[in-house]
């Protein structure tokens, strides 16, 4: 009993540090998206930390569980440890991660965000499409105001340059080629985007999703929870540590990389005629994406197979 309480406990110190310190991570990385060049920073710990703690609270739990198998690799002991595992895995999905997506509506709902925009600032040379933007004072100064900047343009394909006059607009190219910054200087700052097998936005988007249609299509989603957590059930397979911990790391990317690109556009052909089906029609009324969780069933089941009949193997040589 001691040895599952530890484990217990451990896994709410995991938690809280991990939600305070990424909840720190990400709020610093909103206010990078929100800076302007040559301005002042505005940035409000508080109110960023606001934004920002419902999404890493998500985000958080999505990683808890297979955390909490590479302690157990570390720091086995015994059956008493897996029921401890069971009901943190029961609180995690079934209980924390609903009120997080609960709570998180609740609260976009009332508050978008309390983060004004900031000012293009003046007298800075900004390139976009060829484009050579030089305001002569901060563009935009009230989200309210039809009021236009007056501009220095050069074209970089023939060298012209014109003085002009520029209104704020939602598709104003500086915008949109600096999301998601709010400024096109500091996405050249960093490298251009690189292609991911891996879409955590995607998880954490599907579960609110879920939430919000009901019962049926959140224990949907909750088969890539069963995928993710039944890699418990191998990660004291091997006697020798190093193999679990890479067996055990290997097998969690598996399911999360699966699980992203699942929804790229390629395979978008192929999922249509599997699913174009009245089999598929009929589970598409209770579960979303319902390939999806047939295969993140399967996966669950055949880890919980193999660790159960691992078990008793291991009892009767014993």
């Amino acid at each position: 009993m001691k040895k599952g309480l530890k484990l217990l406990l451990i896994y709410f110190v995991i938690l809280i540090f991990s939600l305070i310190f990424g909840t720190f991570i990400y709020a610093l990385y909103l206010n990078l998206l929100d800076f302007v060049a040559e301005s002042q920073s505005s940035f409000s710990f508080f109110e960023y930390c606001k934004e920002s703690f419902f999404f890493m609270m998500s985000f958080v739990l999505i990683f808890i569980c297979p955390l909490i198998c590479y302690y157990r690799i570390r720091h086995s002991h015994g059956f008493i440890q897996t029921i401890f595992y069971i009901l943190i895995c029961i609180f995690t999905w079934i209980i924390l991660f609903p009120c997080s997506s609960f709570f998180k509506e609740k609260f976009y709902d009332k508050q978008k965000s309390e983060i004004e925009k900031k000012n293009l600032t003046k007298e800075i040379f900004r390139e976009t499409n060829n484009h050579v933007y030089y305001f002569l004072r901060d563009f935009y100064t009230d989200s309210t105001s039809l009021e236009e900047t007056p501009t220095i343009i050069i074209d970089k394909n023939d060298g012209d340059m014109n003085f002009s006059v520029v209104a704020d607009s939602a598709d104003f190219e500086l915008y949109e080629n600096a999301k998601p910054y709010r400024e096109i200087l500091i996405k050249k700052s960093f490298p251009e985007n690189i292609p991911s097998f891996l879409n955590f936005n995607l998880f954490i988007r599907r579960a609110d999703l879920a939430v919000h249609k009901g019962i049926s299509f959140y224990l949907g989603f909750l088969t890539l929870a069963f995928a993710i957590c039944s890699v418990y059930a191998i990660s004291n397979f091997y006697k020798w540590r190093l193999i679990s911990v890479t067996t055990m790391i290997f097998s969690v990317a598996g399911i999360y990389i699966l699980n992203s690109i699942y929804y790229y556009q390629g395979f978008s052909s192929f999922i249509f005629k599997l699913t174009n089906n009245k089999f598929f029609d009929f589970l598409n009324n209770y579960f979303d994406e319902p390939l999806l969780c047939l295969i993140n069933f399967f996966i669950g089941l055949i880890f919980t197979t193999i660790g159960i009949v691992h078990y008793f193997i291991r009892s009767r040589k014993k």
